[in-house]
C-alpha cells in the first residue's frame, strides 16, 4: 500500500520537474539566454497567472468556500513561526553567529509557495476541483509573497549589513491579487443570483480567452523554475554544509513531520478537507523559495551558499515530498 502510494506521488513530482529539467537544460546549456527569462517570469505574473486566478476563482468561489478558507492564513503563519524558530534553535546550538542565523531563517522559514504546488495541483487533483486548488495555492502565496519581500529580504539584508527595512504594501497589492479580488467579486455575483457557471463563463469568449491563457501558466511556471536553477550556479565550500543542513533539514523534513503531526493530533476537531489537506502538506514540504537567489544577488549576500542551499533542496524534494505526500494519503485519505 505504501509502496503503490509513494510510487504515485513519486510519478508526479517527477513529471513535474521534467518540465523544469527541460527548462534547466535549455538555459544551462544558453539555448536562450537567462535575460529571457525575466520577460517570461513577467509575462506569468501579469498575463496568465491573473488569467488563470480570474477564470478559476470565478468558478469556484462562494461564500461557503470563504468561511473554509479562512483558517490558511493562520496555517502559513504558523509554519512560518515554526520554521523560523526550528533555524535559530538549530543554528544556536550548532554555534551559527548572530548573522548567519538570520539569513539561514529567511531560506528556512519562506518557501517555493507557487510553481511546485501549483504544478501538483494539476497533476493530483480531479479536473473539476482544480479551480479549487489553484484558489488554496493562491490564498498561501498571498499570506507568503508580503512576507517573504519584507521580513526575508531584511533577514538577508542584515545577514550583511546593519540596515532596516520596512514593510512594503505594494507587495500585498499586486496583479494576482487584484485579479483574485475579481474572481471572489464575480464568483459571488454568480452565486448570489444563482446564474449558471456554464452560461456566465463558458459562453463568455472573454472568459473563454482567459481560460486560455491561464492553462499555460503552470508549464511556463515550472520552466522558468528549472531556467532559475540553471542560474543560480553551484559552488559547494565545506565550512557551508553546516547551515546547508540546517535549511534542508528544517524546510525537507522537521516542518513538513510538525505539519503532519498536528494534523494528526487534531484531527478529531479540524476537518480541513482531503485536498486541502494535501496542499497545504505539499506547501510545508516545499523547498525554499527560488526569489532568494534574487535576493541574495541584489543585496550581494551569501550568493555562494544560496545557491548551493537551493540545488540541493530542490533535488531532495523529489523524494521528500513524495514521502510526506504518501503519509498524508495513508494516514487521511
Amino acid at each position: 500500500m505504501l509502496r503503490e502510494l509513494f510510487f504515485q506521488n513519486f510519478m508526479a513530482i517527477l513529471q513535474i520537474l521534467s518540465i523544469s529539467g527541460i527548462g534547466f537544460i535549455i538555459f544551462r546549456r544558453k539555448i536562450l539566454p537567462l535575460d529571457f527569462l525575466k520577460d517570461l517570469a513577467r509575462f506569468i505574473i501579469y498575463v496568465t497567472l491573473p488569467s488563470m486566478l480570474i477564470t478559476k476563482v470565478s468558478v469556484e468561489f462562494n461564500l461557503e468556500l470563504l468561511t473554509s478558507l479562512i483558517f490558511i492564513p493562520v496555517i502559513m503563519l504558523l509554519i512560518f513561526t515554526l520554521s523560523a524558530g526550528t533555524v535559530w534553535f538549530l543554528g544556536k546550538i550548532t554555534g551559527l553567529s548572530f548573522q548567519d542565523r538570520r539569513f539561514h531563517m529567511a531560506l528556512g522559514t519562506f518557501m517555493n509557495t507557487v510553481y511546485l504546488p501549483l504544478g501538483m495541483v494539476s497533476f493530483i487533483m480531479p479536473e473539476e476541483l482544480q479551480g479549487y486548488g489553484v484558489f488554496i495555492v493562491t490564498m498561501c502565496l498571498f499570506i507568503s509573497t508580503p512576507l517573504l519581500w519584507s521580513v526575508g529580504v531584511y533577514w538577508v539584508k542584515c545577514s550583511q549589513y546593519s540596515c532596516p527595512a520596512g514593510f512594503q504594501t505594494a507587495n500585498i497589492f499586486s496583479v494576482p491579487f487584484i485579479t483574485m479580488v475579481i474572481g471572489m467579486a464575480i464568483g459571488l455575483f454568480k452565486d448570489i443570483f444563482q446564474i449558471s457557471t456554464e452560461h456566465f463563463l463558458f459562453q463568455n469568449p472573454v472568459f473563454y480567452g482567459l481560460d486560455q491563457l491561464g492553462q499555460l501558466t503552470t508549464p511556463l511556471a515550472l520552466f522558468v523554475l528549472g531556467g532559475m536553477l540553471a542560474g543560480v550556479g553551484n559552488v559547494f565550500k565545506p565550512e557551508n554544509m553546516k547551515g546547508l543542513l540546517i535549511v534542508v533539514g528544517t524546510r525537507l523534513i522537521i516542518i513538513p513531520g510538525i505539519f503532519l503531526l498536528l494534523l494528526f493530533l487534531t484531527s478529531e476537531w479540524v476537518t480541513p478537507g482531503y485536498y486541502m489537506g494535501l496542499i497545504l502538506t505539499i506547501e510545508a514540504a516545499a523547498p525554499p523559495a527560488m526569489n532568494l537567489s534574487i535576493i541574495s544577488r541584489h543585496h550581494n549576500a551569501h550568493i555562494q551558499q544560496t545557491s548551493t542551499t537551493l540545488i540541493t533542496s530542490y533535488l531532495c524534494c523529489i523524494i521528500t515530498i513524495p514521502v510526506w505526500m504518501t503519509l498524508y494519503t495513508y494516514y487521511f485519505s
